[in-house]
């Protein structure tokens, strides 16, 4: 058993070498409409979806946000774009720049909550570095460092 993102499994789920039995999103997946969802599958409420998103820096000008905005929503509403998504697993989101905020935000406390329901406890070195993969103990190469500083930072 495994769990994994729909993308590369695909094919493999597709040739029948691999048998999915759920998704973890709040809806079933396009690319896979007869995998029911885990809470369909009988945990209420589960979700833990992966989601992908374009940022950019907190001071790029407004007028580049909204071109870029502008453009990839209009790549996501197209046939096109709709339906590479969709045979990737993925289910395309257009929308505002403000609707990536929440939802980060919103996945934050979910996530903090999750964390302190379940007792995780980070190590002495998370405690004074409040890196988010501490909490899973896995080590990072220099790259990945950077950029889970660079989200601690976004976290306050």
């Amino acid at each position: 058993m495994q769990f994994a993102t729909i993308a590369p499994s695909l094919a493999n789920i597709r040739a029948g070498q691999l048998r999915a039995l759920v998704t973890s999103g709040s809806k079933r997946v396009a690319a896979l409409p007869e995998v029911p969802t885990v809470a369909e599958s009988g945990i209420a409420g589960y979700e833990a979806a992966l989601w992908v998103s374009l940022v950019a820096p907190s001071a790029t000008p407004p007028a580049i946000l909204a071109r870029l905005n502008r453009d990839v929503n209009e790549i996501l509403e197209s046939a096109d774009g709709n339906e590479a998504m969709i045979a990737q697993g993925m289910a395309p989101e257009p929308g505002r720049p403000d609707a990536v905020t929440a939802r980060i935000r919103t996945d934050i406390e979910k996530w903090r909550a999750g964390v302190t329901q379940g007792g995780i406890r980070p190590s002495e070195y998370c405690r004074r570095s409040r890196d988010a993969a501490c909490y899973l103990r896995i080590p990072a190469a220099p790259k990945q460092r950077r950029r889970r500083e660079t989200w601690n930072r976004f976290l306050g």
